[in-house]
């Protein structure tokens, strides 16, 4: 879990646009959730200090404003982020922008 001193960002969620009623409750539910305080204790040993929450969780929607260079900024947000999260779906299977950034991750 010390991971998350390490990247600005905890997480990266890649999901086709049409799954975007999923992701943006996937990142309020991954940004609002409060790790148990058993988990935190026992992680914060082999971890060092485990924090309360996950946050923050990178959503492009909500982190990049409208930019031509959409593909530098997701690839930065990609490098910056400790994990990948992909919301797999027939339309996600199908999506080349859910395909690049999980091969560029």
């Amino acid at each position: 879990m010390e991971q998350y001193k390490k990247f600005p960002y905890w997480a990266f969620i890649s999901y086709s646009h049409r799954d975007i009623k999923w992701a943006g409750w996937l990142h309020h539910a991954l940004e609002h959730f409060t790790i148990p305080a058993t988990l935190r204790t026992r992680f914060a040993g082999q971890e060092g200090e485990v924090p309360k929450r996950l946050y923050p969780i990178f959503r492009d929607k909500d982190e990049l404003p409208t930019s031509a260079d959409l593909g530098e900024r997701l690839n930065n947000a990609l490098e910056n982020s400790g994990y990948l999260v992909v919301i797999c779906s027939p339309h996600a299977a199908r999506s080349e922008w859910v395909d690049a950034e999980v091969r560029h991750f």
